[in-house]
């Protein structure tokens, strides 16, 4: 028993001198640079919050004004702290309270008061508007973790020990953004399990194309659609690369010269996803630029390339033990992504194969975890790829284009 715990301090202390290592100022990065570029992405997200809550406010102050009727159908614990009678009201309060709190923020998002109260408030939106929906949806997931985690960050820094705490207490916040990508990932690792009896798992060639014509109205308007149900190969590539940016999100936001090409891959991996199946996810796109590209930890691209190709580091972690940061500031993260995943994944039942309902705003990201193929699907993948056949790649311009010629020809 001795043994392991002597390994496990080991372990530990590796990994505190990796992460030290990591957020300590560097050359390229000394701190007061470090601290203006945290200052700066936490304004930027507080004016991204701000025009968000536009939408949220307008639909609370609509349903309260029109007294719509407010029902639970997730049942989420948080929105049933209040009376269901009264969600309407709760619901422009919080919003309210999101709108002046953000625009505050933007000013100075040094009060860490102001942050809890605005984070709050929108937790407390969300999950009603979602319980009423009768959906949790995950556009605003990332945000939502974002704001929890800058309640974390200390007050306006002042001084250098101060600004070493307030600048490795963001590395906090990168880790959470990221955890919900591995969490995805883990969801497709799991539903591959459970598809493999059927033939069709997330790897299959046809899991793609089964999904787009699955959701053919929304994927025909789309420049990639159609050619990736006709091009199997290239889809089920995709999907590995999909998965791969995932699952590896996490594991990547723990070395300073991933953190860029690895936030820039998985933007690149939602705008190939909105032009294959009309799925938007640009909420996660700006936090994911925000809070990873805009990263004030890592080292400019030439470096980055120098690494490649085996050159030495140009900018080296600068600072000695006893400048370095608290331990909290340093495991605050890695201690929430922790009980992020074991939350969310304990709410996963073997038997069923399926999620029990979630603990908002825990969630296991499960998207597109199981294909669930039939005879039918099939069926319908294979009648639209003997259209597509026929008229190419854009059915809906080939039709409109015929339409134009048979006019034509109707006037001559």
């Amino acid at each position: 028993m001795g043994h392991l715990i002597d390994r496990a301090r080991s372990w530990i202390s590796r990994w505190e001198r990796h992460i030290r290592a990591l957020v300590l100022p560097t050359s390229a990065w000394p701190l007061e640079r470090q601290t203006e570029r945290i200052v700066t992405v936490m304004r930027a997200f507080y004016a991204y919050l701000f025009f968000a809550s536009f939408t949220m406010s307008s639909s609370a102050s609509k349903a309260w004004t029109s007294a719509a009727a407010t029902r639970p159908q997730v049942h989420i614990e948080l929105a049933s702290l209040f009376p269901t009678d009264s969600w309407n009201g709760v619901r422009v309060v919080a919003c309210a309270l999101v709108l002046v709190g953000s625009l505050l923020l933007c000013v100075n998002p040094g009060w860490r008061w102001l942050r809890i109260v605005t984070a709050a408030s929108l937790l407390t939106a969300t999950a009603i508007t979602y319980d009423i929906k009768g959906k949790i949806e995950h556009g605003h997931h990332a945000a939502l973790w974002a704001a929890i985690g800058f309640c974390v960050l200390p007050s306006s820094p002042r001084g250098a020990a101060a600004q070493r705490r307030f600048a490795a207490s963001f590395f906090g916040v990168q880790v959470l953004v990221m955890t919900l990508y591995t969490s995805a990932g883990i969801c497709k690792l799991l539903g591959t399990f459970y598809d493999a009896p059927d033939g069709v798992t997330w790897f299959h060639p046809d899991a793609l194309p089964l999904t787009i014509s699955g959701n053919w109205e929304r994927s025909k308007t789309t420049l990639l659609g159609s050619f990736f149900v006709q091009q199997p190969l290239l889809s089920c590539l995709s999907q590995w690369l999909a998965f791969g940016l995932e699952l590896g999100a996490l594991p990547a936001v723990f070395f300073r010269h991933l953190q860029r090409p690895w936030a820039l891959a998985l933007t690149l991996m939602h705008v190939m996803i909105l032009h294959t199946m009309m799925i938007h996810f640009h909420q996660m796109c700006i936090i994911v630029l925000l809070v990873l590209v805009c990263s004030p930890y890592a080292p400019p691209f030439r470096e980055t390339w120098a690494r490649i190709r085996g050159k030495p580091a140009m900018s080296a972690p600068s600072g000695s033990p006893r400048t370095a940061p608290p331990r909290w500031s340093l495991f605050w993260g890695p201690a929430a992504a922790l009980v992020y995943l074991l939350v969310a994944f304990g709410r996963f039942s073997p038997s069923t194969g399926a999620f029990r309902p979630e603990i908002y705003p825990i969630s296991p990201m499960a998207m597109f975890f199981r294909q669930h193929p039939s005879e039918e699907a099939h069926r319908r993948l294979a009648q639209l790829r003997a259209r597509l056949d026929q008229v190419g790649l854009f059915p809906e311009r080939a039709e409109k284009s015929r339409k134009k010629s048979g006019k034509r020809k109707a006037q001559r």
